[in-house]
């Protein structure tokens, strides 16, 4: 029990940086390639 709950704690809190890090990815390729 204290794998899974500490397995979806972690997932909590991850992402949300995956969301960041992709949010700012998804800004840097645009604006270094242009808008499509």
């Amino acid at each position: 029990m204290l794998e899974a709950i500490s397995i979806t704690q972690a997932r909590a809190d991850f992402l949300p940086l995956i969301e960041s890090v992709g949010g700012e990815l998804r800004q840097f390729m645009v604006t270094k390639h242009g808008r499509p």
